[in-house]
């Protein structure tokens, strides 16, 4: 019954997908979704029983100037369905502007790579392709119509004040977070000065993290949702990657607090000095995989501003930390120490090159 049920809430996003297909000059059918995605988008992916070939499906969802924007850096790379070589990706299908629609070839059995990493199954050898992978977007070399990519940071205001609408939409634990920032001046000045100082010398992909390489047995490696890609600072995109893996490493002692461990005892008690020193212990064991891949890509890529690298990679783990907020009621031990990780990132990056690139 459950499966009748689910088949038929399924119907409509059936015909969705073969009118898309139809409307690409498409021969195949679907007959069955396979997921659905989660985001701002719409997002699913769709087969047919018995056939080899399966679609990932991407609808656009914003305002009409909104998704004209990130229409032209989605389609920013080839759309014909051909692939360079310096960028692996998954296959373009094809594109209906008119739709905001855009398929893709799917790739079943695939990983994210913030999902290996969650269970310790990422290795160097993959950590130093992935470096590889961002070089490639970075010396690719796109039209000269390729957009300007926009890569957020918070200004100065940001830091000082903010609308009432943003405000009133804020969960308790955003209005602690921003709370917290809100008295940091120094903190203030330097992600405005970092903001002031961008430049777009590379294409870029705008919105790297860990989530958006998709990996095949750790030895395929494809990148995924271009629809920040343009015209930018090559250090955002690497900031993206080890500020998540900072984030994801921070974020593994959620959930692992006990009070049971003998080292709870060594801390007098105290659960933010326990969580502190753990989280040390995650980011010592991830430094490898952070060393292997900025290795590999300063070997590969255009140079890089280490000290902008660390600052963006710092404010990564606030954005994160400010997402988790958005739906809890305050922070925890462990989202004020990732705060403090991120702090010290943005404003002594050269402590975090220290430690991360330092045998």
């Amino acid at each position: 019954m459950n499966e009748l049920l689910a088949s038929e809430r399924d119907l409509p996003l059936i015909d969705e997908s073969n009118e898309i297909l139809a409307l690409l000059n498409r021969p195949e059918r679907v007959s069955v979704i396979d997921m659905r995605g989660v985001g701002r988008n719409r997002t699913w992916a769709a087969s047919q029983p018995g056939s080899p070939v399966s679609f990932f499906f991407k609808v656009l969802v914003g305002t009409e100037e909104d998704c004209q924007k990130r229409w032209r850096r989605l389609t920013a790379l080839d759309v014909t369905g051909s692939a360079d070589a310096d960028i692996p990706r998954p296959r373009c299908i094809g594109g209906l502007p008119e739709r905001r629609a855009m398929v893709y070839q799917n790739l079943p059995g695939a990983r994210s790579a913030a999902a290996v990493f969650a269970g310790d199954g990422l290795t160097l050898d993959t950590a130093r392709r992935m470096g590889e992978v961002v070089a490639g977007v970075h010396r690719h070399q796109p039209e000269p119509s390729c957009p300007i990519a926009e890569a957020p940071l918070p200004t100065a205001t940001d830091f000082y004040v903010q609308s009432i609408d943003q405000w009133s939409s804020y969960s308790a634990g955003q209005l602690e977070f921003w709370r917290l920032l809100h008295s940091d001046r120094e903190l203030a000045a330097t992600m405005a000065a970092l903001r002031n100082a961008r430049d777009q010398t590379a294409f870029v992909h705008g919105d790297l993290r860990l989530d958006q390489f998709m990996l095949l047995h750790q030895s395929e490696i494809y990148l995924c949702d271009w629809e920040n890609a343009g015209w930018g600072d090559p250090s955002h995109d690497v900031a993206g990657v080890v500020g998540g893996w900072l984030y994801r490493a921070i974020n593994r002692v959620r959930g692992r607090l006990d009070r049971t461990d003998p080292q709870w005892n060594t801390h007098g008690a105290d659960l933010h000095s326990y969580a502190v020193d753990r989280i040390a212990n995650e980011l010592e064991a991830t430094k490898p995989l952070i060393s292997a891949f900025l290795d590999s890509y300063s070997r590969h890529g255009p140079p890089i501003v280490a000290e902008r690298m660390w600052r963006e990679a710092g404010w990564h783990v606030f954005d994160r930390v400010n997402a988790v907020a958005s739906q809890t009621s305050r922070l925890g031990a462990v989202d004020r120490a990732a705060m403090g990780v991120a702090r010290a990132a943005c404003l002594d990056p050269g402590q975090l090159e220290h430690l991360f690139r330092t045998p």
